[in-house]
């Protein structure tokens, strides 16, 4: 990134300090609302190739090069997924099947903040904090995907009732 800001700045050595700046700025933001869509596009993707089963997983990725939020419309009652992938919870209490969520998570995965894929459209498409991420998709009446690791590690949450589902790739 460093060198197309600083290619730029020749280009525009012209032109005075403040125009430059505004280029620069209108720029970054153009970059940074790509990458945004761009880091939220993979997240999605990357779930739908491993941990969408063949049968469903062309109609997920066509709702997904739609639009990311035609995607994320149908997460509530999400059901075709390759069954391998997915890590069994242990029986009991939600608090302890997070407790366990959060320990797997943690053993695979050393980073403090996983992305958000979402019906609910306030919280999507947000990077958040591990700690807390299950408790805020839990129970909501929203279906939810938490990508820790595109592709690898994630937990989905549907808006029926009952456990979530831990998926890992190894």
């Amino acid at each position: 990134m460093i060198w197309r800001f600083f290619n730029l700045k020749t280009h525009f050595k012209q032109k005075s300090c403040i125009d430059l700046q505004q280029n620069l700025k209108r720029i970054s933001q153009r970059n940074l609302t790509f990458f945004i869509l761009m880091t939220n596009n993979l997240h999605a993707k990357e779930f739908i190739n491993s941990f969408i089963s063949k049968e469903r997983k062309g109609r997920c990725l066509a709702l997904l090069e739609s639009g990311e939020p035609s995607f994320a419309a149908r997460l509530a009652h999400l059901n075709a997924f390759e069954e391998r992938f997915i890590q069994p919870l242990p029986k009991g209490s939600p608090t302890a099947q997070i407790d366990f969520i959060y320990k797997f998570v943690d053993k695979v995965y050393k980073k403090d903040s996983c992305y958000i894929i979402s019906e609910d459209k306030v919280i999507s498409g947000k990077e958040i904090p591990v700690q807390g991420s299950i408790e805020l998709v839990l129970g909501r009446a929203f279906g939810s995907i938490l990508s820790f690791i595109p592709g690898k590690l994630a937990y989905y949450e549907s808006e029926s009732p009952g456990p979530g589902i831990l998926f890992y790739k190894h």
